[in-house]
């Protein structure tokens, strides 16, 4: 595989990814002058820090799995190898983690550390080498007129770790439309069924109110905190509060125009439930002021929330 010719340099993603890899392997080669008894107990803290700067691979993995792989997964012959990458991007990312805490843990360099970040090394190389000697050139056979200026845009949401990049050339922005009923965005297409399905099935009441102060929109979840009729669309929304709250109401809504507020939040108890509200200013990509979302949901659950539940428990 390492004989097989292809341009590396053609496709900017690639580009950059190869780069990203030796910025990597650089980081983790200035590890190796803290393995030794005398260094470690003096520059432990200073090890901390390196290897706590290593969690930045996390933003790296995320990229593959969110940008690169849903594409490979439509144009390769299998998305086996995507798996296979996928778990050792978890692999490795949970040895760094035991890497640190074994580190925190001893004042002195033992087996168990010089073990774990072995592993975590030797994990890395594996991971770089199926990225580069098979995933890469997949991605440049099966997709150099998929890997678009739209495509960099998302990558550089989750960024290139330890090297510089210049994503200006790459922002880009498209206005939503509508397309054979569909509403089509940068972020996927879906028709009017669907997104009131999508609204209507969430916990949350959502209300919308557009630049004019006038109410456009509301969702229709299954438990409505408070009760709203079809008749309230096109009415003003000062009309829709009692007289001695309008004051609060204007308040927000000329704070949100200046923005001088990212939202508005409030909570009280209600029929032995607590609420609670949120008011969101709505900007169009120029940043002009488009209206305000109100959103309203129950928070006990949330409230109640101890430690951590994840996906893989077995009672999930």
């Amino acid at each position: 595989m390492e004989r097989y010719e292809w341009d590396k340099q053609g496709i900017e993603f690639i580009r950059l990814t190869f780069a990203e890899n030796d910025a990597i392997r650089e980081k983790f080669a200035s590890l190796r002058a803290y393995f030794s008894e005398d260094v470690y107990a003096e520059k432990r803290d200073e090890l901390l820090e390196k290897l706590s700067e290593l969690k930045a691979l996390k933003n790296k993995f995320a990229r593959m799995q969110n940008v690169l792989f849903p594409l490979m997964e439509k144009h390769v012959p299998s998305s086996r190898p995507l798996r296979v990458l996928w778990t050792l991007e978890d692999k490795i990312i949970d040895d760094l983690n035991h890497s640190i805490t074994l580190v925190k843990e001893n004042d002195s360099l033992t087996q168990a550390i010089i073990k774990i970040l072995g592993a975590f090394y030797y994990e890395l190389i594996g991971y770089f080498n199926k990225e580069e000697l098979i995933l890469l050139p997949a991605a440049a056979y099966y997709l150099p007129k998929m890997i678009t200026k739209d495509m960099m845009a998302s990558a550089f949401d989750y960024g290139f770790v330890f090297i510089d990049t210049d994503n200006d050339n790459f922002r880009t922005t498209k206005d939503p439309v509508f397309k054979d009923g569909q509403f089509v965005t940068e972020t996927g297409s879906i028709d009017p069924e669907q997104l009131a399905l999508i609204f209507n099935s969430l916990p949350i009441a959502i209300t919308y109110v557009d630049e004019d102060d006038e109410v456009r929109y509301f969702n229709e979840p299954k438990d409505r905190h408070f009760p709203r009729s079809k008749e309230v669309v096109g009415r003003k929304v000062q009309n829709c509060h009692p007289k001695k709250s309008v004051h609060i109401v204007e308040n927000i809504l000329n704070a949100f125009r200046k923005k001088k507020k990212p939202n508005a939040r409030f909570w009280m108890d209600f029929r032995g439930k607590k609420l609670l509200i949120v008011y969101y200013p709505v900007y169009d990509k120029y940043g002009v002021y488009r209206g305000v979302i109100e959103t309203t949901q129950t928070i006990d659950d949330i409230l109640d929330i101890k430690g951590e539940k994840r996906l893989l428990d077995r009672d999930s």
